[in-house]
């Protein structure tokens, strides 16, 4: 067999030894003209001999047995088969391989919408009326721990004043009002009680409470 150059039609010397219909497909250069190109069936040429005895090429396409070439035993078929066999595996494997390709791009895709809508989700939720809504409820309840269900008064902030009086006994509370500051309330609670002279005299404390109902600071306190 030789391989004749698509390009300058020139016979490239091929070892004699090798089946050339196994390097189908793969790029073989010229020695003749520098080109490289595929190597297709239509580039393998076979030597026979014809009746006056001279030595000629014929393509493989021409020939209809190849038992005709010298020396060799495979037939016609039986090449192509070998080739046909070559080729489909090479294809097969280049489907598989874009088809792994493809899954593992879809299941990136997956994920990618997956997480997308989780993370939508996940933010609605947290920006819902609902949401908003289930914290206000949870922060009013955990204030309303800290003030007395009965006349309103903070815990805290009602014993800080019973322990800064002559006679905490005679402490009587009038009024409580708080400001939510977000860390901290700002507690202001209006309270009778006797002065060092006996006599019972109005006064206010304005404080700042901590969510769990202690006091942290007096801002200011008057009669």
């Amino acid at each position: 067999m030789k391989i004749k150059c698509p390009y300058c039609e020139k016979f490239l010397n091929t070892p004699d030894n090798i089946d050339i219909t196994d390097y189908i497909g793969e790029t073989v250069k010229c020695e003749e003209c520098g080109q490289n190109f595929n190597l297709s069936r239509e580039d393998i040429y076979i030597k026979t001999i014809n009746f006056s005895n001279k030595s000629t090429y014929q393509m493989i396409d021409s020939v209809k047995n190849i038992n005709n070439m010298a020396g060799s035993k495979l037939t016609k078929d039986e090449i192509y088969q070998k080739e046909d066999i070559k080729l489909n595996l090479k294809k097969q494997k280049e489907e598989q391989d874009l088809k792994t390709i493809g899954i593992g791009c879809l299941i990136l895709i997956a994920l990618i919408v997956i997480f997308s809508l989780f993370s939508s989700l996940f933010s609605s939720l947290s920006s819902s009326p609902l949401s908003s809504q289930t914290q206000k409820e949870t922060r009013k309840e955990q204030i309303e721990k800290i003030f007395s269900v009965w006349d309103g008064s903070n815990y805290g902030l009602t014993k800080h004043i019973k322990r800064s009086m002559n006679d905490p006994d005679s402490y009587e509370h009038v009024e409580t009002v708080y400001w939510d500051k977000g860390d901290y309330l700002l507690v202001k609670t209006t309270f009778r009680g006797k002065n060092a002279f006996g006599g019972v005299v109005k006064n206010w404390v304005t404080a700042k409470v901590n969510l769990q109902g202690n006091v942290t600071g007096v801002i200011s306190k008057g009669p």
